[in-house]
């Protein structure tokens, strides 16, 4: 896509929910870049509506592997990452199965992932089994 001769950069910014903080800054990086367009993925079903003129947004279908462990990941989220075609991918959560997902998938299709650490030293069952990235 190109906006006046120039390309578009499409970032797909994966989170569980979206916090109205993330909603605030996402707007602002694109009010003050032209060339950047979001896409915002999240769970299905949570009731969130972000109303926002800067966002576009996706809902995906949770499945949960091991029930009762917190751990959930995105249903067709490759499919749906082929049809966003992101430059730059972005996650939240790093023990998330679904940052997992988005790390694999930007691996393999040579895009850049970014992953926001906040929640790093979270102590969880899935701290003890999850990757290093």
């Amino acid at each position: 896509m190109t906006k006046n001769n120039k390309k578009i950069k499409t970032i797909a910014w994966i989170t569980f929910s979206p916090m109205p903080l993330y909603v605030q800054i996402t707007e602002e990086l694109v009010k003050r870049h032209a060339d950047v367009q979001v896409k915002m993925v999240f769970k299905k079903g949570r009731g969130y509506r972000i109303k926002s003129k800067y966002i576009k947004t996706e809902e995906v279908v949770v499945r949960h592997p091991i029930r009762r462990t917190g751990l959930e990941y995105f249903s067709g989220f490759n499919e749906l990452m082929d049809r966003i075609k992101p430059d730059v991918i972005a996650t939240n959560l790093y023990y998330g199965m679904y940052s997992y997902q988005a790390y694999r998938y930007a691996q393999k299709n040579n895009i850049k992932f970014i992953l926001n650490t906040e929640e790093k030293d979270y102590k969880s069952l899935a701290r003890k089994i999850f990757f290093p990235i």
